[in-house]
């Protein structure tokens, strides 16, 4: 190809995906390619920095709009950014780029709805309670936008890249990609609201781009799987998907699972609105302590603080055991220890989510980029099983 058909290739790339074209290949030498300290991977993280970061995590959210609810063309574009992206950064394939196409299952998902529905909230708001009629207005909404997405196709991204030594031990790092958008009177689902939902979930998308692009140019012990989820925001369709032809598929080829590792809206952090007036006050969920898998998940989070924490950063994810899964919910159900990486939903709750108010303006970048530093310091000392 000639220069110029390279640059007319590219001006296209930058008009359908910003920033892909440019300025994504990082610098990593051989002597760094098996970082056995700390110190190493803290240096090759400071390769990206907060100014990078941002960027893609910009170009995400404007490949998407004005929203990436499944079915909508900005739900398309997202993924193909995403697909370009990985390409972009990894182009010797060191991993594997896996598109899964699927077809939802809609009727189990309407009626886990309908079951959760009956279950909880009749069971813990009277009927009267004007929340009551708001939650069941949003419940019906849900229904009847899975009803009308059965034709729809759903499409996971994987980027998988085989470990040199132990192959067969593997981590599985997720962050859905879709949205969905909400009006306020009534509660429903509304799918001509613009939904950029930078925090919801943007925010993981950009970590887990951001930290794969290093993962491209290390030399790797350890198996990982990096995870972009379609159908999230209805019934967690594609983490459902996930589990039932991937996490079977290893565990017939005798592969010993980690863990899974949920990222979601990282980039919420105020002072003004948490209720401890505190910031960089970040969580990771797992089970309750009376919960099956709870101290599976206990061990794999310790880990994974103690290894983020050798990063020195300006940061704290404190272990909270509430329960709370969104995507983490269907890796639980198979037996997988899930955790969850998040903003402080109880402190510090982000009442823009499912708004069409979840701009990157409205994001502590800071925070984010810490969030970024840190969660990518834990998986990659998880992966080479660093001890100083």
């Amino acid at each position: 190809m000639s220069p110029n058909s390279k640059l007319a290739q590219c001006a296209i790339l930058i008009a359908l995906f910003p920033i892909v074209c440019f300025s994504q290949n990082i610098s990593i030498s051989k002597y760094e390619k098996s970082p056995k300290h700390f110190r190493k991977v803290k240096s090759i993280l400071a390769k990206i920095s907060q100014s990078r970061f941002e960027k893609n995590l910009r170009a995400f959210v404007r490949s998407g709009h004005p929203s990436r609810m499944v079915g909508l063309t900005g739900n398309k574009n997202a993924s193909k950014f995403v697909v370009q992206f990985i390409k972009k950064v990894d182009p010797q394939h060191t991993g594997k780029i896996i598109i899964d196409e699927f077809k939802p299952d809609v009727d189990k998902a309407i009626r886990e709805y309908q079951r959760d529905f009956k279950t909880y909230l009749r069971r813990n708001t009277p009927a009267t309670d004007p929340q009551f009629a708001r939650q069941s207005s949003y419940a019906n909404s849900v229904v009847q936008t899975l009803q009308s997405a059965r034709k729809l196709v759903g499409k996971n991204i994987i980027w998988e890249k085989k470990g040199i030594k132990y192959p067969k031990e593997v981590i599985i790092v997720g962050a859905h990609l879709d949205t969905i958008a909400l009006t306020a009177d009534p509660y429903v689902i509304n799918a001509d609201l613009e939904a950029h939902g930078a925090d919801n979930n943007a925010s993981g998308v950009a970590v887990n781009l951001s930290m794969l692009s290093i993962l491209a140019k290390l030399d790797l012990p350890r198996t990982i799987r990096v995870v972009f989820f379609d159908f999230e925001e209805l019934g967690n369709l594609g983490a459902r998907r996930f589990v039932k032809k991937h996490l079977k598929r290893m565990i017939k080829n005798q592969e010993s699972i980690i863990g899974f590792v949920n990222l979601l809206s990282l980039g919420h952090d105020t002072k003004m609105a948490d209720k401890t007036k505190t910031l960089r006050n970040m969580k990771v969920y797992i089970s309750k302590a009376h919960e099956k898998g709870y101290f599976a998940e206990l061990n794999l989070a310790n880990k994974l603080l103690f290894f983020g924490s050798k990063a020195g950063l300006p940061i704290k994810f404190a272990l909270t055991a509430n329960g709370f899964t969104a995507s983490s919910i269907r890796f639980k159900q198979a037996g997988v220890p899930s955790i969850v990486f998040s903003h402080n939903r109880e402190e510090d709750n982000n009442s823009k989510h499912y708004t069409s108010n979840d701009f990157v303006e409205t994001l502590n970048i800071r925070s984010l980029y810490y969030s970024f530093k840190f969660i990518s310091s834990s998986i990659i000392s998880l992966l080479f099983d660093l001890k100083r």
